[in-house]
């Protein structure tokens, strides 16, 4: 899930007021350190005029001079008495004049002479205070690793087992090392941070929960160890579920559970943060990152929080990603609160239309079509609302729909073939007038529909209104609007106009100019001029490199021109033929129920009985069935002869 995203997050750490109460401390140090250090008052030997002239150098601010003999007193091992002060006190003026590397080396050099046998009768205290002094001057020049030694030696001397609790040094130690932890952090050198935060746990300070959190947040970002980071931040919440940052705690040990392939522990630390904080931002950033996922490897804590919100106020700020996730879960849970919110989200927000057509493609692909048609029908044709602003209950207005989410549930409609569906959609709308939610692409469906249904005159209206308002020039919209011109209009110059403008936009493509060749053709039947229309389509049918659907429909044109000619004989001929061309497909059944009625113009009502028998036990769904039932029932099996009259009042 997590496998594209960087870790790069930033450790909060609470800066508490420590500086100002190190600074005084601090300063009683510098007291001590204020005045010329008396060589009387040490066991002077060879060390006297050394240490005499530092404390005249030091007096007359000549720093140079005097780094150069604390150098020459820190160099001489031997000495009989404790250099720390003198050390500590050249630090500090080197400080406040501004050269840093030189108080660092200095304060360094205190340290160290602090820890002699000749500073044995020094407070421990004052040890502490010169340690943070270097730890801290260190720190400020991005010495971190140095700093860490510094403080590393301090928390042994204020939270040991024999040392007396020392409240506000401990917090400013505390203080220092996560502050030292954040900056490693920051500058991704996470050993350093690992140490820093490691050392701020071991101290008893107030800041504990930012230590522990930091030290955690460290190992995962180093990356070497994800199950012990995971561990660690699992503990951290479970110990602070208050902290601000235990929802980006709970987050990040969900990431480290996947980066070391524990998809249990993943799974569980994903309930984990769901539960207890749904409304964090963690929370959010987790749900999100499955929105690419299929809906079957999401978890179901996810799915689960989905529909919480679906079901709150919240549900409303959703996206239309996860309103998507949702309703699939919804249906998969056997849950109806949230549907309508969910879908609401993707009719009202979707602008692309990608949300709504994933919704109804799971839906679909998971079993659960009866949802699927009920989502598309609420983006086809969006029940009425009586919420909707400026109506009344007696007169609801349609609840808002995008036009991409009403495209998205019409092509699904067209590819389940809920062409019933479609147009019962169309019947909701004025062709002239159309509504916001009503683009070219709905529009090109909802006459495919018509024109599916059988109801071509209906479906002319929309590819007239497609092509002589809308201005579309597509082959598709054109030869839809010269067949349904062709069909039903009785301007036979305008059918002209439409397969003329066809014909234009086929260019040199085969299969479209076919089509215009058919249609064509059709027109001529409609001319009476059956001869000629059948030497357009013998061409057609002949023509193996074409589609095996449009010769089958040019061949059962062949047997019309037949059949309105009354020639029987050779049109059920030709209908025979169909199936040779196009198996089991749409104009086997036309060419059944045309050549039924063609055996019972010749009388042949045995012969009828077996293509209507036919047609209804393989073409069961097909738009022909019902006629062919019809003309079973009207046979009288028991009055059929071989030579039977010729029934004249049957119609084409």
């Amino acid at each position: 899930m997590f496998a594209d995203s960087r870790m790069t997050k930033t450790l909060k750490t609470t800066n508490r007021p420590w500086a100002p109460w190190f600074a005084a401390r601090f300063a009683l140090l510098c007291i001590l350190l204020s005045g010329p250090l008396r060589a009387d008052e040490q066991i002077l030997r060879a060390d006297e005029q050394t240490l005499r002239e530092l404390n005249q150098c030091l007096q007359n601010q000549d720093l140079t001079n005097a780094a150069i003999l604390g150098e020459k007193l820190f160099e001489d091992t031997e000495s009989s008495f404790d250099i720390t002060l003198p050390l500590a006190r050249l630090a500090r003026d080197l400080q406040r004049g501004g050269d840093k590397i030189g108080a660092i080396r200095f304060y360094q050099y205190a340290v160290a002479a602090s820890n002699r046998p000749q500073a044995e009768s020094l407070q421990n205290h004052t040890r502490v205070m010169l340690g943070i002094a270097t730890a801290l001057l260190l720190t400020e020049e991005k010495a971190y690793s140095e700093a860490c030694d510094q403080l590393s030696a301090v928390t042994g001397k204020i939270a040991g087992p024999s040392e007396p609790p020392q409240e506000k040094t401990i917090e400013t130690a505390a203080s220092l090392l996560n502050r030292i932890g954040s900056a490693t952090i920051e500058s991704k050198d996470f050993d350093t941070a690992v140490r820093a935060f490691t050392l701020a746990c071991e101290l008893p300070s107030a800041e504990k929960n930012t230590s522990k959190l930091g030290r955690a947040w460290a190992i995962a970002l180093g990356g070497n160890h994800p199950q012990v980071a995971a561990l660690e931040l699992e503990q951290f919440v479970a110990e602070y579920p208050e902290h601000q940052d235990s929802p980006k705690a709970a987050l990040l040990a969900i990431e480290c559970r996947q980066k070391s392939d524990d998809s249990e522990g993943a799974l569980r630390d994903i309930a984990m943060l769901l539960q207890n904080w749904p409304q964090s931002s963690s929370a959010r950033k987790l749900v999100h990152e499955f929105t690419e996922t299929p809906c079957e490897q999401i978890p179901v804590a996810v799915k689960t929080w989905i529909l919480n919100q679906g079901e709150s106020d919240a549900g409303s700020q959703l996206d239309t990603k996860l309103a998507a996730i949702g309703l699939v879960a919804a249906a998969e849970q056997r849950v109806t609160e949230p549907w309508n919110s969910l879908a609401n989200v993707l009719a009202t927000l979707d602008q692309d239309g990608l949300s709504s057509t994933l919704a109804l493609n799971e839906l679909t692909r998971l079993g659960h079509k009866a949802e699927a048609e009920r989502l598309a029908a609420r983006f086809i044709a969006p029940a009425p609302s009586s919420d909707a602003q400026g109506s009344s209950p007696a007169e609801p207005q349609a609840q808002s729909v995008t036009a991409a989410a009403r495209e998205a549930g019409c092509r699904w409609a067209g590819r389940e073939a809920k062409w019933s569906m479609l147009a019962l959609a169309s019947e909701s709308e004025s062709v002239l007038d159309p509504s916001s939610s009503r683009n070219s692409s709905v529009e090109r469906l909802l006459a495919e529909a018509l024109v599916q249904m059988g109801r071509i005159s209906e479906a002319a209206a929309w590819w007239n209104y497609l092509v002589d308002v809308r201005g579309e020039n597509d082959f598709s919209t054109l030869i839809r609007c010269a067949e349904a011109e062709t069909s039903s209009g009785n301007d036979t110059e305008k059918a002209l106009e439409r397969i003329a403008a066809a014909k234009a936009a086929a260019g040199d493509q085969a299969f479209a100019l076919a089509l215009v060749e058919l249609l064509e053709a059709e027109l001529l039947i409609r001319k009476t001029a059956f001869d000629e229309s059948r030497s357009r389509l013998e061409p057609i049918v002949k023509n193996e490199n074409l589609d095996r659907n449009l010769r089958g429909r040019a061949q059962w044109l062949i047997g019309e021109t037949y059949y309105l000619q009354e020639k029987y004989s050779p049109a059920i001929q030709a209908y025979r033929k169909v199936e040779s061309i196009e198996p089991e497909k749409t104009w086997v059944a036309a060419s059944l129920i045309q050549a039924g009625k063609s055996f019972e113009h010749l009388g042949y009502r045995r012969e009828a009985m077996i293509c209507y028998s036919n047609l209804v036990s393989r073409f069961a769904d097909s738009s022909y069935a019902d006629a062919a039932n019809k003309r079973i029932a009207a046979i009288d099996i028991q009055k059929t002869t071989t030579e039977s009259a010729p029934q004249n009042s049957m119609k084409r």
